[in-house]
């Protein structure tokens, strides 16, 4: 796990790209909600209380997650994203399984996260993959679109 003063520019570079190639498919398709989208993720991923966990190099990032302590026993999962090159390969599946080891070691209630609605691929893969739950819908004024808030409680993982 890193903060974001450990990461080297050229790493943050490619976690940048990857982010916003991954998800632009999902916003609106104006050429200035496009930039207004790049500005706020390139924002959102220099957050410095972010902590980032990597898979792959700058010069071939596989994947990534940008996590957030949300509270004494509670993580958000901001960004998780795998390289087109890496997709369907099981990084996804070892990421969430990075995240929920951490989890368990830290004593963390839950996890949450948010998802585009049309994203059905990574909505599938959380809720019946991973078992997070939707909690809350509602249309984010960046993204212009339906998103989904999921949670996954911990606790019930132990079970």
């Amino acid at each position: 796990m890193h903060t974001i003063s450990e990461l080297p520019e050229k790493l943050l570079n490619a976690a940048e790209t990857l982010a916003i190639g991954n998800m632009r498919q999902y916003a609106q398709r104006t050429a200035l909600a496009q930039s207004e989208f790049a500005s706020l993720k390139a924002a959102t991923l220099r957050k410095p209380a972010s902590q980032y966990h990597i898979w792959g190099t700058a010069t071939r990032l596989n994947g990534f997650m940008q996590v957030e302590s949300t509270g004494a026993r509670s993580l958000h999962i901001m960004e998780m994203q795998v390289a087109p090159h890496a997709q369907g390969l099981g990084y996804g599946a070892r990421m969430m399984a990075h995240i929920l080891r951490h989890a368990r070691i830290c004593g963390l209630g839950n996890i949450t996260l948010v998802c585009n609605a049309a994203n059905t691929r990574a909505m599938a893969f959380y809720t019946d993959r991973q078992r997070f739950v939707p909690i809350a819908r509602f249309e984010d004024a960046h993204w212009r679109a339906p998103q989904v808030e999921l949670v996954l409680v911990c606790d019930e993982l132990a079970r």
